[in-house]
């Protein structure tokens, strides 16, 4: 089953209908979900997790950078960027 397109007017007023709804608790959401995504992707390309010692690690992490508010159609999301030693992510 497929389910029908939206029209652009609908996407807008269901992204204003869960603005008005509690915007500050879905740009959290939204904030934390892509926080995860970033953290996860990391972990793969290095070939482990936060303090696991593995031989198949690549490379360290090297702390976090700002990014500048991102831009979603729920509002600016602040993310932490994780930094290497060697070479960027």
């Amino acid at each position: 089953m497929t389910q029908p397109k939206r029209k652009k007017d609908e996407k807008a007023e269901l992204v204003k209908l869960i603005q008005s709804a509690l915007p500050g608790n879905f740009v959290a959401l939204l904030e934390h979900s892509i926080q995860s995504i970033i953290e996860a992707e990391l972990s793969q390309e290095l070939g482990a997790g936060y303090y696991e010692r593995k031989e198949e690690r690549t490379c360290y992490r090297n702390g976090y950078r700002e990014r500048q508010d991102l831009a979603t159609g729920l509002g600016p999301v602040s993310l932490r960027i994780p930094k290497l030693r060697k070479g960027s992510f």
